[in-house]
């Protein structure tokens, strides 16, 4: 299979650290850029086996990425929430 050919404009800025990371690298600006789109479209994703608990570590990790609501948000959370129960009828107990 034949490799597909991209041709790009970017700015001498970008240019530069382009050049300064390959030769860093020591491998191709093309190389740079290939490795770039990759990760940009198909990151890896996080391989957690099934046979094994998750760590605290990775606990906490997911936990710090979670979306936070500031305090104002959270508060009309719960107010919104509170409303809504009012609405909602009691639940019927299991025997009946």
């Amino acid at each position: 299979m034949k490799d597909d050919y991209l041709t790009l404009r970017i700015s001498p800025d970008l240019a530069d650290a382009l050049a300064r990371r390959a030769a860093a690298e020591q491998v191709s600006k093309s190389q740079v850029v290939r490795e770039a789109v990759e990760y940009y479209l198909a990151p890896a994703p996080i391989h957690i086996p099934a046979e094994r608990a998750v760590t605290g570590l990775e606990l906490a990790e997911r936990i710090r990425r979670l979306a936070r609501l500031g305090e104002e948000e959270a508060a009309l959370m719960a107010s919104d929430i509170e409303e809504a129960r009012k609405d909602l009828d009691a639940p019927k107990p299991p025997w009946d």
